[in-house]
């Protein structure tokens, strides 16, 4: 699994990144192979540029992570809430 960072956030999680160029003929952005690309395409947030390579999009940085450890840490996060909608419940109840 990957993720993709921009300003310190992360904004997307893929399986497969989907790497660009630009085509010089034509200037339109066309797949490349990880070693090869400009940027970064994502659905429904648009293009980002890797590395600085394209100037006019905004920078993004790509990152393989642990796809368990992720869905671990965020099923960790649920109980940690449940467990607090439940203190909350049992104070209201109290009150």
């Amino acid at each position: 699994m990957y993720e993709v960072i921009s300003e310190s956030k992360r904004i997307a999680l893929c399986e497969e990144p989907r790497y660009i160029k630009v085509k010089p003929e034509s200037g339109c952005y066309i797949q490349a192979e990880p070693d090869d690309a400009e940027g970064i395409a994502i659905n429904g947030l648009g293009v980002f540029s890797l590395k600085g390579k394209l100037k006019d999009k905004p920078e993004a940085e790509v990152r393989k992570i642990d796809g368990g450890a992720l869905l671990l840490e965020i099923d960790n996060l649920n109980k940690s809430i449940a467990e607090l909608e439940n203190a909350i419940v049992e104070l209201d109840a109290k009150q």
